[in-house]
């Protein structure tokens, strides 16, 4: 790949990061102005913390996903700052703070496991490339656990476009940077990043005309 190609597919991430990163500001507006997470969920986020500090490790692993690394720390601040504000206005604190230290500490134990496990770098590949996977694959899907609520309400209000429409962006255009250089695990989970956020975009189109008829918060399930 040309150096001006590689250029450009490279700032089109960081723009197309930056623009998923602060896709969640209209909804923590909402949080922070009712004091309350109200139905928004927090699954995304944790996913989306997983998935990025996955991604630092494969980055670093892989030597060259400098542009993996950057992206996903600046990604990883900004889930850390998320969740902090969920934790404060969350009704069930403790339970949500056991789910996020079990988080932490699954990244921890993997993490730790198959980097002192595993001495050949391609082996190391291989273990962090599908790990982080697995969890890309989650956090463009999870959106779609708010799918039962959308249509027994019919009111797409907690299922954000603005959110659904930065995934879709964001793994277009990471779809793309994996094909130069091919990378087997960027393009799969991008892929599936497509076509996730593309039927989250359908489903809110085809209910956003819907009033909304919301029973009490849940946050967990």
């Amino acid at each position: 790949m040309s150096d001006t190609v590689k250029m450009i597919l490279s700032f089109a991430c960081c723009m197309s990061s930056a623009g998923l990163f602060i896709s969640p500001f209209p909804t923590f507006r909402k949080i922070l102005a009712n004091r309350s997470v109200q139905h928004f969920r927090v699954d995304p986020y944790v996913a989306s913390m997983l998935n990025c500090a996955f991604l630092i490790i494969y980055g670093v692993v892989n030597s060259d996903n400098k542009l993996v690394i950057f992206v996903n720390s600046v990604g990883l601040g900004f889930q850390i700052a998320y969740l902090l504000i969920f934790l404060y206005y969350a009704d069930i604190k403790k339970k949500l703070g056991y789910w996020l230290g079990a988080a932490v500490a699954f990244f921890a134990a993997y993490s730790l496991v198959f980097l002192l496990a595993l001495h050949d770098p391609k082996k190391k590949r291989v273990a962090f490339g599908v790990i982080s996977t697995v969890f890309h694959i989650t956090m463009y899907g999870f959106p779609l656990v708010i799918l039962k609520k959308v249509i027994d309400t019919g009111s797409v209000e907690f299922m954000p476009l603005y959110l659904s429409v930065g995934l879709f962006v964001n793994s277009a255009v990471w779809l793309g940077y994996a094909a130069f250089p091919f990378d087997i695990y960027r393009m799969i989970g991008n892929g599936f990043g497509v076509l996730l956020s593309l039927l989250q975009i359908r489903i809110y189109c085809h209910y956003k005309s819907s009033d909304p008829v919301l029973p009490g918060a849940v946050i967990l399930e």
